[in-house]
């Protein structure tokens, strides 16, 4: 019986490694087509459900694979009511499309930004609804870019605060601190990085 030498050795053990990691990398890009497939024919809106307030466009609730939901809420001072008819106008002169009821921002090229919406039931705004909170919600994981859409909610949510001489607060309406929301911002800038090394490979 013939006894391989270490070099032979070393070249059959490098050729089932190649091997191997060809047949990864197939299997990978399958799995991932079949992935964004299914996600497409999933997604019915770019933010599917808000923990507050209705944001859904469609009827149909669609339960995503993961969620990285940023949600602000700008809360009247003294539970004071917003005047409809001055929030209306903010939202669309800051470029939201009116929707079934809430609000919808995007970018130039159509790209889902952030929705806003009444924070309390049923979720609508309109001139006849009174509310006293408002809910501003992205998906980071769904959107085009993640880092520009914070950064277009950030600047959003603080025009509307000034404007409506409200309270900018965190999900649960407790006021949101400087430290809050630069952490926020680097969850949105990891989510980038990700996404990229993601798509390099």
């Amino acid at each position: 019986m013939q006894i391989l030498s270490n070099t032979q050795i070393y070249l059959i053990a490098l050729a089932i490694g190649l091997f191997a990691l060809v047949l990864g990398f197939f299997a990978r890009k399958t799995y991932k087509k079949y992935t964004n497939i299914q996600s497409v024919k999933e997604k019915k809106s770019n933010l599917d459900e808000a923990t507050q307030g209705s944001l859904l466009v469609d009827e149909e609730k669609v339960t995503p694979i993961s969620q990285e939901l940023i949600i602000f809420n700008i809360c009247a001072v003294d539970g004071s009511m917003f005047n409809p008819e001055q929030l209306m106008t903010l939202l669309k002169n800051l470029g939201g499309k009116l929707t079934e009821g809430f609000f919808i921002f995007t970018d130039e090229g159509g790209n889902e930004l952030f929705r806003v919406a009444n924070a309390k039931k049923p979720g609508t705004l309109d001139l006849e609804t009174l509310t006293d909170v408002i809910v501003l919600a992205t998906d980071l994981n769904r959107a085009f870019n993640p880092v520009i859409s914070f950064d277009a909610l950030v600047d959003a949510a603080n025009t509307l605060t000034s404007k409506l001489e409200g309270v900018l607060c965190d999900s649960a309406r407790s006021p949101i601190s400087k430290q809050m929301m630069i952490h926020l911002r680097s969850k949105a800038q990891n989510l980038s990085i990700d996404r990229k090394l993601t798509n390099s490979l």
